[in-house]
C-alpha cells in the first residue's frame, strides 16, 4: 500500500510541476491563447 501511495503522489508532483513551466511558458512567450492540454 506504501509503494502505491509514493507514486501517486509521485504522478501528481510531476504533473502539477508540468502544468505550472506550461503555463508560465506560455505567459512569457506568446500571447494567452487556450491550450491544447487539459484545462482545468
Amino acid at each position: 500500500p506504501w509503494v502505491g501511495m509514493v507514486f501517486a503522489a509521485l504522478a501528481i508532483l510531476v504533473w502539477f510541476i508540468r502544468m505550472f513551466q506550461g503555463m508560465q511558458q506560455l505567459r512569457n512567450n506568446q500571447p494567452h491563447t487556450p491550450s491544447t492540454g487539459p484545462n482545468l
